[in-house]
C-alpha cells in the first residue's frame, strides 16, 4: 500500500526510486537482500481554487445635485490568500473579475456603476437629485478554469449602498415685468396681446375659458394704482429666496 501526504495546495510531479529488501541477509557473496531499483513518479493534478474576498457590507453617501463619483479603495479585501483574490500562490497569475448581480432596492440611482474593480475598488457615479438604497450580490470569477473538479466563482456576499437624501433649497422663478390689463368700458373679452414670459395671458382664469399654459390675467382699478401679488414658495425644508415682481397698469386700449 502507498501512503503519502500531500501539502495543501501544492502539485507537480515527483519520482522515487524504489527497493525492496528483506530479512534473509547475504550470507556469502552470491546473496542479495535487496531488488533492482524501479522508479515511481507521482503527480499531483492543479485543480483550481475559488477565488476569495471579504466586503465592507454597507457603503452610504449623500445625495449631490450634479452626478458624483464615488471610488472606495479597498472596498474588498482577501480573506485567506496574502492580497491575492485569485487563491494559493501557484494561481498568482490568474486574473479575477468582480460580478454584481441586482438583488433588491432602487437600481435607478446610479448614472454609472458600481462596480468592483480587479483591485477591490468600489465605484460609481450617483446620478444627481438620487437617493434611496439598493443591494446587490457581488461575486468574483478567475480564470483558472474548472478542469479536474476545478472552481473558479467565489461564494456570493451581499452589498447595501445608500444614498441619503439632502434637503434642497425651493426656487422660485418670476418675470421682471408683469403686464396686468384694465378696462373702464366692458368686461373680457379684451384684445389678448399682452404675453407673460411667452405665456398667453387669460381673462376668463380661472375657468374653462382658459387654455393649458396660460396666465392668468388680473383686473386692476383705478388705471396706475400700485399693485403687488404676495407670492411665497415653501418646502418641508425651507425658503426660497425672495425675488422682486413688478406691476404695469396698463389701459386695455393703446390708443388712449
Amino acid at each position: 500500500t502507498l501512503t503519502l501526504s500531500v501539502v495543501a495546495h501544492r502539485n507537480g510531479n515527483a519520482t522515487f526510486r524504489i527497493i525492496l529488501s528483506d530479512d534473509g541477509g547475504v550470507p556469502n557473496a552470491f546473496s542479495r537482500n535487496t531488488s533492482l531499483p524501479a522508479l515511481l513518479t507521482i503527480v499531483i493534478l492543479p485543480v483550481n481554487d475559488p477565488p476569495s474576498f471579504a466586503l465592507l457590507a454597507n457603503h452610504t453617501i449623500q445625495e449631490h445635485s450634479a452626478p458624483y463619483a464615488e471610488s472606495v479603495p479597498g472596498f474588498a479585501s482577501d480573506s485567506m490568500w496574502r492580497g491575492r483574490f485569485t487563491g494559493p500562490p501557484d494561481e498568482a497569475t490568474q486574473g479575477v473579475t468582480f460580478h454584481l448581480e441586482y438583488h433588491s432596492g432602487n437600481a435607478t440611482l446610479f448614472d454609472s456603476g458600481p462596480r468592483v474593480t480587479a483591485h477591490g475598488a468600489l465605484e460609481f457615479v450617483a446620478g444627481a437629485f438620487q437617493w434611496g438604497e439598493v443591494v446587490f450580490r457581488v461575486f468574483a470569477v478567475d480564470d483558472g478554469g474548472v478542469t479536474n473538479g476545478g472552481f473558479n466563482t467565489s461564494s456570493t456576499l451581499l452589498l447595501k449602498i445608500t444614498i441619503t437624501p439632502v434637503d434642497d433649497p425651493p426656487t422660485i422663478g418670476l418675470p421682471y415685468t408683469l403686464f396686468v390689463w384694465r378696462s373702464p368700458w366692458a368686461a373680457p373679452p379684451y384684445n389678448p396681446a399682452w404675453m407673460l414670459t411667452q405665456e398667453t395671458c387669460c381673462p376668463f382664469c380661472p375657468g374653462p375659458g382658459c387654455g393649458t399654459g396660460q396666465t392668468c390675467c388680473h383686473q386692476l382699478s383705478p388705471l396706475g394704482a400700485l399693485a403687488s401679488i404676495p407670492a411665497t414658495a415653501r418646502s418641508s425644508g425651507g425658503f426660497a429666496e425672495i425675488q422682486a415682481l413688478a406691476f404695469t397698469v396698463q389701459h386695455d386700449n393703446p390708443a388712449l
